[in-house]
């Protein structure tokens, strides 16, 4: 978890020493960000995802705290937008397009987060952004060039005309968990945080 910077944000990499297997450096390696200590957009859907799914089969506190701390960095910052982020939080404009993907993927995430903690605020994020992806044709994949439902960030193909296998499956999945459909142990639907694990944060996007 030591990619995750203080205000709840995830750099793409750590480096560290071969030789002590101390820390050297965070980094965002292109392609996937914009700058060295940039916030690539779909690295942090990564991470909402990935440590939500952690909690889920480990029940490690401190894996719910970071999906939580993830997500709050990911809310703060897609309010204005439907809940789909640039493809980078910190590429400039003109060139911060929309990133679908990631939108798909953290709205998965947030849904079994939201089920996990009991925590309601991520159920709405995810609504919001599912809903933004389908009522949004920029974000849709060109009929004549891909059968995808969702297209790429332009970042990915240098223009609107491809797709990603990511984005559709992480909407498919999405939409499976919002049926009611998408399968887990019986033990695992009604689990919940015990009541002495502190894992509120209070995280919030930098000014």
């Amino acid at each position: 978890m030591v990619h995750i910077q203080p205000a709840g944000s995830t750099t793409h990499l750590c480096v560290f020493s071969p030789a002590t297997g101390q820390q050297l450096r965070p980094c965002t390696a292109t392609p996937q960000g914009y700058a060295n200590r940039s916030t690539w957009a779909r690295g942090q859907a990564w991470a909402i995802y990935g440590f939500t799914m952690a909690y889920r089969y480990a029940r490690d506190p401190a894996l719910l705290q970071a999906a939580r701390a993830t997500a709050a960095f990911f809310a703060n910052r897609t309010d204005a937008t439907g809940g789909v982020p640039p493809w980078d939080f910190d590429a400039p404009q003109p060139e911060a397009w929309p990133d679908a993907s990631a939108a798909a993927i953290a709205a998965s995430g947030l849904l079994e987060l939201a089920e996990l903690s009991g925590d309601v605020a991520h159920r709405r994020r995810a609504l919001l952004a599912l809903d933004t992806l389908a009522s949004a044709p920029a974000l849709r994949a060109p009929p004549a060039r891909s059968p995808a439902v969702l297209g790429a960030c332009r970042h990915d193909c240098g223009d609107d005309q491809c797709s990603l296998i990511e984005s559709d499956y992480y909407l498919y999945e999405a939409l499976r968990r919002l049926d009611g459909a998408w399968p887990r142990p019986p033990d695992e639907r009604s689990a919940r945080p015990t009541a002495d694990v502190a894992v509120e944060s209070d995280v919030k996007s930098p000014d």
